[in-house]
């Protein structure tokens, strides 16, 4: 039977239009059911071109009826299929031959001839009419098809052997290769009245799209040949039309796939275009949020993550009062002001369409805990926080040292921070404790530390001589940001630093002392 593959012209037409319409007839491709059939194929194809569509089988059964030339048995060619109607046919001349066909079935008439010029080709493409070939094979065997047009010197013909189908070659090889040469031809003598139409052109219209969108407009060019029009749609989706445009509506369940539309009348159905259509899903609902739930006010840097969500092209984040940070994927770094209250993170996947369902996190932000002080009280040194305190020494943190009071154990500088719910106060200013009989500090006369507040650099001199003075900074959480060794003076670069309060603890030999400064 026929199929409805049409010629594929539609990359020429883009660049030669005009041409292209008088110079290539259009025609289905008839592939022969039978191996000996390509009479039964060619005749079908011209047939279906006149609007007359004819199966195969029906046409060998017609021969079989009348040929007297050959013996094609007694069984219907469209029933048992006996092998006696699988067999060759003429050109013209006999009963049953294709001539005789062609005029039988369509009282199209024609005749034969030899091979065509390039120039004869043209002038029966111009007049709408196809033509019947004869290649002889080198065995001296035969096979026919159909001529449907010429452009340069390029033919346009439709050959039924399985696996071959429409196609285009340089006319001197169509005349003639290694393989075969063109002997003969059926030229007919009318132009067909109507003929199927011609391949729709391009679907224009979006083809991204949204569930539940409705009132899109799609639009083809006018199709040659075409009484009516048919539209097919992706599933979920609506319209009727039957003209060269259609308005679609998607419903909440539609799904991506394609629009057709092709041209029909009453000699069959044209090639059809297509337009992929994607229809936006909405967003998957947000999974779990991971990131710290306990934080402290003026905590900066702190980065949350959700799993990448499904179809969504966005996020959208919310964030406690107080709290900053932008983002527009499943990762945001966020910012706690001084001021920052606790509340909920919520996030979730956005697209052109939709919104999905969001989730949240709770996060409890802390206050800092103010500066402490220190009292001294005799033998002891007295913090005014009532817990969470840690001491330090110029050594850094006691162990042990924890408590409300610390009664040192040596003459030293000491100062204390206040840990409350992992979040730690500046530390208290630094008090000079002594036990009676200890010989004083001198560190303090000959290092001066300037300038204090500081913002980009900060300098150290050392009115000694001779003697080197090791010297780490500390940040308010207790860790050395910078290290170093002091000689006559240093400059330490200062602008990586965080804002705050930070140690400075100096030390030679035995002795060490510390420096409060604050970076602005």
């Amino acid at each position: 039977m026929r199929t409805m593959k049409k010629i594929p012209i539609l990359i020429f037409a883009i660049l030669l239009p005009v041409q292209l319409t008088s110079q290539v007839l259009n025609v289905n491709e008839f592939i022969q059911e039978k191996n000996q059939w390509c009479w039964a194929a060619v005749t079908a194809c011209v047939l279906d071109y006149y609007c007359v569509p004819t199966p195969q089988c029906v046409i060998a059964d017609y021969t079989r009826n009348v040929a007297t030339w050959h013996d094609f048995g007694d069984h219907d060619c469209c029933g048992d299929s006996a092998q006696q109607c699988n067999y060759w046919n003429y050109n013209w001349y006999y009963e049953g031959s294709m001539q005789d066909i062609l005029v039988h079935f369509g009282d199209i008439n024609n005749s034969g001839t030899m091979e065509l010029s390039m120039d004869e080709i043209r002038i029966e493409i111009e007049n709408n009419r196809l033509f019947i070939a004869r290649w002889e094979w080198n065995n001296g065997n035969g096979h026919f098809l159909v001529g449907h047009g010429l452009v340069n010197n390029n033919m346009y013909y439709m050959d039924p052997k399985y696996g071959e189908g429409l196609k285009i070659a340089n006319y001197d090889w169509f005349r003639k290769s290694s393989a075969h040469i063109w002997t003969h031809t059926n030229i007919i003598y009318s132009s067909p009245e109507r003929s199927v139409a011609m391949p729709a052109d391009t679907i224009t219209g979006m083809n991204i799209v949204c569930k539940g969108q409705d009132s899109i407009i799609y639009t083809t060019p006018v199709i040659e040949n075409a009484a009516d029009y048919i539209w097919t749609l992706p599933s979920g989706a609506s319209g009727t039309s039957s003209d060269t445009s259609i308005t679609v509506s998607f419903s909440d369940s539609a799904s991506s796939g394609k629009i057709t539309v092709k041209g029909i009348n009453d000699c069959g159905e044209g090639m059809e275009s297509a337009l992929s259509i994607y229809v936006r899903e909405t967003p998957d609902p947000a999974s779990v949020i991971s990131g710290k739930a306990s934080v402290c006010a003026g905590e900066d840097s702190v980065v949350y993550t959700v799993p990448a969500i499904k179809h969504a092209s966005e996020y959208i984040w919310t964030l406690p009062e107080g709290a900053s940070g932008n983002s527009n994927t499943n990762t945001i770094t966020v910012f706690y002001g001084d001021s920052a209250s606790t509340g909920e993170i919520s996030v979730m996947g956005i697209n052109a369409c939709e919104r999905g369902a969001g989730t949240t996190m709770a996060v409890t932000v802390h206050s800092v805990p103010l500066q402490p002080t220190v009292g001294i009280e005799n033998d002891l040194l007295r913090s005014s926080a009532d817990s969470g305190n840690q001491w330090y020494d110029q050594y850094g943190p006691i162990e042990g040292a924890v408590d409300q009071e610390y009664t040192p154990s040596a003459s030293g500088n000491y100062y204390v921070q206040v840990n409350k719910s992992g979040c730690i106060s500046p530390p208290s200013e630094i008090v000079a404790f002594s036990i009676a009989g200890a010989r004083q500090n001198e560190l303090n006369e000959i290092i001066q530390v300037y300038p204090n507040p500081f913002t980009n650099e900060l300098i150290l001199e050392n009115k000694a001589t001779g003697e080197d003075i090791n010297f780490d900074i500390v940040n308010a959480k207790g860790e050395i940001v910078f290290r170093g060794k002091l000689a006559d003076a240093v400059t330490v670069e200062t602008t990586a630093f965080q804002p705050g309060i930070y140690i400075i603890r100096l030390g030679s030999g035995e002795e060490l002392e510390f420096r409060k400064v604050i970076n602005k």
